[in-house]
């Protein structure tokens, strides 16, 4: 039997991650969707899928030779349109509040605040800080004398040890 290899990508891990929690119940299906930017029914093939092969189930497959005389989606709607059997509409802007990330770790955003922060302290200190979008919890922050580009990198880096790395965001 020969043996294949595969390489694993970072996004194949975190794809394995998102779909574990949904099947330890952890996350819910919709969301797992929307964080992986799939649709509910692929995901659900994806999740039946790690349940049979383990792992290697989630690998992409090398993709068979395209077909020859295939029309690009493109094309298609030019000559739609050409027949006059297809009208685009004109697309109308939408705007609204963004919604809170599904998933701790997916959107963290760094506050930096300059305050007297001690009664006892006569001067003003930096508290640079590392806030969770889901969770809204204050994952990790320390005061600095100033507010400076090795200070927020120091931040970063403690998190980074504490937390681990950061989830991606679904693809829109």
């Amino acid at each position: 039997m020969e043996q294949q290899k595969h390489l694993v990508t970072m996004k194949d891990i975190q794809r394995y991650k998102v779909l574990k929690d949904v099947i330890d119940k952890k996350l819910k299906g919709s969301e797992a969707a929307h964080i992986l930017g799939l649709s509910c029914v692929q995901l659900s093939r994806l999740k039946k899928r790690l349940l049979q092969e383990g792992f290697d189930g989630l690998l992409r497959k090398s993709p068979a030779s395209a077909p020859h005389k295939k029309i690009s989606e493109k094309d298609v709607k030019q000559i739609l349109m050409k027949n006059q059997e297809h009208f685009p509409k004109k697309k109308r802007k939408v705007y609204r509040q963004r919604r809170r990330m599904p998933k701790a770790g997916m959107l963290v955003q760094m506050d930096s605040s300059l305050h007297y922060w001690l009664p006892l302290v006569e001067d003003k200190w930096w508290l640079i800080a590392m806030i969770d979008d889901a969770t809204n919890e204050v994952s990790y922050a320390q005061f600095f004398p100033k507010d400076t580009l090795f200070a927020n990198m120091q931040v970063i880096r403690r998190f980074l040890e504490i937390k681990g790395a950061f989830l991606p965001r679904p693809a829109h």
